[in-house]
């Protein structure tokens, strides 16, 4: 194989010998032409809304610090529902808000803690709840009563929970002072946690539910439902959550730093977005109410349906719409960034930029433009917005310290059009925070000023997150870039055949080493790779290479192990796998490759790519993801439909043995296998998910996972008592 390396001025030669199936390297910076190209995605903004994003803010930051005090996480279970209804959240300040159907956010009651006595009442579609109890230590008691709307009958249950001691929590829950989960890969840039000081349990059901984030955030768009589309499920839309995007939470310094959009509740509005919601509600209310046995956004679309509206453009006056039902057609939104403390869950603060960022084409079916979670050097945190702007926060405050527009990115320099199925995240290296944009481009700023230091077109690919990469005293950044991007933007001619793609995931991809000093690009190899990503471990960079790409019935590949330590990839082993229909990326750990699929869990040694065992089990799939922590897999088994539970994998004696589920409330059992344990994990939380190639990780920091839940962030404490 013949490539050429850049090494400053001089240009060296080198020929490598490679096994059968090798690919080119070749050498050389990408044409500084990025191109037109062609943007992906079908929702134009409208021409006369393009002006109002300019390169400045629109509206300054809004920044609010949170006291210390005053805050205690909580958990309060309705028993006698089924299932039995939780209220989740905390108290601050002795009160605690009861949420609606359609936004975390949206506040239809709230629970008083006076002493050790807990009060509240509130309405909800069913009627009206009053609960009523008190607090001994930590758990709760006393009882709960309804009186049910549609004919006045009073039920009743009993309340269970707990209200968290927040200062015991501040020493029990403290994190090691290195504890971290920094950028979306962690903190060896790979999905593989630091380590715990503490042994960790045996089974996921052991671990113990420490707290829910003070700030509510609403589902990821794994959840979503196509109510901008008109299509059957109009009903649905107005009674479920706002998608609030994908991002995943990061972890330093006993501080969770999180990323969302809120949609503008002031407009202006997608109104054609609606139009036809009187046809749509009279034609499916008959048989919402049958499903629902009526509900409030029944009895909203019941009024919204008998509006008198324009007959020609069927719209009914979007003020009468309620407000949280109204802002999921609202096309700007706030880019929220915010930080909890990490051992308690309390809000430390929250940092506002209003109508900042396009958020109506996200609240659409399942979309959401980009991974957009941020990252951390402990003193400042990054974050992307969806329209391409960049933010550097303090991270002990909150305060804005820089902000920055990428010059192809977002709304309008994207042709005015939605981008999707975009999940590069940021990266700090150094003093270089590493940007990418939805044109492939990549850019490198100065992380202390904003100062732009450089810009590579073509530099990153669209699904595969780029990793940081240590070759003696350079600094590089490994990426794999998809042809079809690659060539949409301008950066390479189209190849001579069709490149496979299915949905939206192409499955021809190039590897590349970018210098992150200077942006210089200092090798490319170009192949047939699984763009949804590759693992690396110190010089070891495991794919999944595909050799027949003809139709999906003929689809066959191998697992790849490059060499890297000689500052170019040489090929260590190829193994052929009939596992290799898979979604859930490789993960280096303790030596070995751990494969995720469908069909089950494969283990190969990584030194020389011999398969190591196998289990037939349920494995990741849709997007799932996985991560390697304490010496085990694992694994998100769904990462696109909202729902995604999980398994916990380990090597013991030559064989891969899955640990088991023994709380029914928290384990799902294989329906082709009833009378076998559960194996299968699903927490006590509300789940959600991002979509399409972006998955929501899980950080594992010091024996504590952070998970996103479809009304905030969560927090498990997985270490043994």
């Amino acid at each position: 194989m013949r490539f050429t390396l850049h090494t400053g001025l001089s240009v060296v030669l080198l020929t490598a010998v490679l096994t059968a199936g090798s690919t080119g390297i070749h050498g050389g910076e990408a044409d500084d032409d990025a191109g037109g190209g062609a943007s992906v995605g079908q929702i134009p903004i409208p021409a006369h809304l393009l002006p109002a994003f300019s390169d400045a803010l629109p509206n300054p930051a809004v920044t609010t610090v949170m006291p210390d005090h005053g805050w205690r996480p909580a958990w309060i279970v309705l028993n006698g529902t089924a299932p039995p209804r939780s209220l989740r959240g905390g108290f601050r300040d002795g009160t605690m808000a009861v949420a609606g159907a359609q936004s975390a956010r949206q506040k239809i009651g709230e629970l008083t803690l006076s002493g050790p006595q807990i009060a509240g009442e509130w309405s909800e579609a069913e009627g009206r709840i009053t609960i009523t109890g008190t607090l001994s230590g930590e758990q709760v008691a006393g009882a709960w009563s309804m009186v049910r709307a549609k004919d006045g009958e009073k039920i009743k249950g009993v309340l269970s929970g707990w209200v968290r001691d927040t200062a015991a929590m501040a020493t029990s829950q403290a994190f090691a002072a290195d504890a971290s989960w920094p950028e979306y890969l962690g903190p060896n840039h790979n999905k593989t946690a630091g380590p715990c000081a503490r042994p960790l349990v045996d089974r996921l059901d052991q671990s113990r539910l420490l707290w829910r984030s003070e700030l509510p955030i609403d589902r990821g768009p794994g959840n979503g439902t196509p109510y901008q589309r008109l299509g059957k499920y109009i009903a649905m839309a107005f009674s479920g959550p706002t998608i609030a995007g994908g991002s995943t939470p990061v972890v330093a310094r006993s501080r969770v730093f999180t990323y969302h959009f809120i949609p503008s509740q002031t407009g202006p509005y997608k109104a054609e977005a609606i139009k036809g919601l009187r046809q749509e509600a009279e034609a499916r209310l008959p048989v919402r109410r049958e499903l629902a046995g009526g509900s409030a956004a029944g009895d909203e679309l019941d009024a919204l349906a008998g509006l008198q509206v324009d007959k020609d453009a069927n719209l009914p006056p979007i003020e009468q719409v309620d407000p949280f039902a109204r802002e999921k057609y609202a096309w700007f939104g706030d880019d929220v960034i915010a930080c909890h403390d990490a051992a308690t869950g309390a809000l430390r603060w929250t940092t506002v930029l209003p109508r900042a960022t396009v958020c109506a084409p996200c609240q659409d079916h399942k979309n959401g433009p980009t991974n957009c979670t941020p990252c951390t050097d402990g003193e400042r945190v990054y974050a992307t917005g969806t329209s391409g702007r960049v933010y550097a926060c303090e991270a002990a405050t909150g305060k804005l310290l820089w902000n920055a527009r990428m010059p192809t990115s977002g709304y309008p320099r994207m042709g005015g059009h939605y981008i999707e199925n975009f999940n590069q995240s940021p990266q700090v290296v150094g003093g270089t925070l590493l940007v990418p944009d939805h044109r492939v481009t990549l850019y490198g700023y100065d992380a202390s000023t904003g100062a732009l230091r450089w810009t590579l077109p073509g530099g990153v690919g669209r699904i595969a997150q780029s990793t940081y990469w240590r070759h003696g005293d350079a600094d590089l950044l490994i990426t794999l870039r998809d042809e079809k991007s690659l060539v949409a933007q301008g950066v390479k001619a189209p190849a001579a055949e069709r490149t496979i793609t299915w949905g939206s995931q192409p499955v021809s991809g190039t590897f590349a080493a970018v210098s992150i000093s200077d942006g210089k690009m200092r090798w490319d190899m170009p192949g047939n790779y699984n763009t949804g990503g590759f693992a690396l471990s110190g010089d070891a960079l495991v794919v999944m290479a595909n050799l027949d790409t003809s139709s999906r019935e003929n689809f066959t590949c191998e697992l790849v192990c490059f060499d890297l330590a000689s500052g170019v990839p040489v090929k260590r082993w190829a193994t052929r796998t009939s596992r290799c229909k898979t979604e859930v990326l490789p993960v280096i750990g303790d030596g070995k490759v751990w494969v995720s699929m469908p069909s089950g869990y494969t283990v190969f040694d990584l030194a020389t790519g011999n398969e190591l065992a196998r289990l037939d089990a349920p494995g990741g799939s849709n997007e799932g993801t996985a991560e390697f922590v304490d010496g085990r897999l694992f694994t998100r088994l769904e990462g696109s439909h909202g729902s995604g539970p999980w398994t916990w994998l380990s090597f013991r004696d030559g064989k891969l043995v899955l640990a088991t589920v023994e709380d029914p409330a928290q384990g799902a059992k294989d329906k082709n296998s009833p009378d076998a344990p559960a194996v299968v994990w699903t927490g006590v939380h509300p789940l959600t998910s991002s979509y399409h190639s972006k998955p929501m990780l899980f950080p594992v920091v010091d024996g504590r996972m952070f998970i996103r839940g479809a009304d905030g962030v969560y927090c498990y404490d997985l270490r043994k008592p």
